[in-house]
């Protein structure tokens, strides 16, 4: 089974919502876990809500790195491609 390295998220300066970053950021690791359930069980439409979710939240959180990830599992989704969802 292929893992990629853990991604490094930097918090910027400006973005208004630090005191709710803390939760965001506890929620994305939830969903890793429910990523895993979704793909142990084959349901790629789970997947694929997750990683939608990430790829329009990450940016208004400013973590532009979250938003690309949650784009690629969304895709990945969409073609049933576990590998490049792990």
């Amino acid at each position: 089974r292929h893992v990629k390295p853990a991604q490094r998220i930097v918090v910027r300066p400006d973005v208004r919502l630090r005191h709710v970053i803390p939760s965001y950021l506890e929620n994305r690791r939830k969903d890793v876990e429910r990523l895993a359930a979704a793909l142990e069980i084959g349901d790629f439409a789970a997947v694929r809500d997750i990683g939608h979710k990430m790829s329009g939240t990450g940016g208004a959180y400013g973590f532009p790195q979250i938003t690309t990830i949650g784009q690629g599992l969304e895709a990945a989704a969409k073609q049933r491609d576990a590998v490049g969802v792990r």
